[in-house]
């Protein structure tokens, strides 16, 4: 029987063929954190990723936590990455997406959306701190069921008058990289907003962009992502637009 706290391998199998016949026998190091039974609920060291692995599969790792954690950076090839800078695209067709990361060396890479960023507490993080983008912590099938149930749910904590930041993102990546912002692709450029009236299900409630004078209906969900800003902190990346800067950025207009 393993106890939390214990850090365990799993052997590779046909589910986790090694890469080249030079890849260790052994996944992980992996931290347990229960068992029950013949299976082993798990967390990887490195990538965050939690599995329940049956009990045969695993073997002691005799380490401490350093070195498990050290020993994990090898399954994700993460060793080098501090963190994620900034995205491309749109978090709908996230197989088009492409995150930069920041190296401990301090390079950067772009790279496109795949199993080994997604496996990775950096881009959950990441994800986390952006509404936008925690759709990308589920599958599609669940992010896409989760939004449909939110935007069935009538919109009672927002009132006709009530105003907030929204995100020019909004408006779809392609648009939103004509803007000319510096660092767009980093930080998060807000503009004030005004809500209208609700539809008559409740549903859908009027926004008005105060900056680029612009009014569209937003569904619960899209209110969520993009939205719900009730600050501007600029530790956080963020940065407002003001009616003051269309004349430093010209082609900062919807047409």
């Amino acid at each position: 029987m393993y106890q939390p706290g214990d850090f365990v391998l799993l052997k590779r199998d046909t589910d986790y063929p090694r890469p080249t016949k030079l890849s260790p026998q052994y996944m992980g190091p992996y931290e347990v954190i229960k068992q029950t039974k013949n299976d082993v609920k798990v967390r990887h060291m490195s990538g965050g990723v939690v599995k329940e692995l049956h009990v045969e599969n695993l073997k002691r790792y005799l380490g401490d936590a350093a070195q498990a954690k050290e020993a994990a950076n090898i399954d994700y090839d993460q060793h080098e990455v501090d963190r994620i800078l900034g995205y491309r695209g749109n978090p709908t067709r996230r197989s088009e997406m492409q995150f930069e990361l920041l190296f401990r060396a301090g390079d950067t890479l772009w790279k496109y959306y795949c199993k080994d960023i997604y496996e990775t507490l950096y881009f959950e993080e990441f994800c986390m701190s952006r509404p936008e983008l925690r759709r990308l912590l589920t599958s599609e099938s669940v992010s896409k069921a989760k939004a449909s149930a939110i935007n069935k749910a009538p919109i009672i904590s927002i009132h006709t008058g009530d105003s907030a930041f929204m995100n020019l993102r909004f408006y779809g990546y392609d648009k939103y990289s004509t803007f000319g912002l510096p660092e767009h692709e980093r930080l998060i450029y807000l503009v004030p907003i005004t809500f209208g009236r609700h539809t008559a299900n409740g549903k859908c409630i009027t926004v008005h962009d105060e900056v680029l004078n612009y009014s569209f209906q937003a569904k619960h969900q899209t209110v969520i992502e993009y939205c719900s800003y009730r600050t501007v902190d600029e530790d956080k990346g963020m940065r407002l637009i003001t009616l003051e800067d269309l004349v430093k950025w010209p082609s900062l207009r919807l047409h």
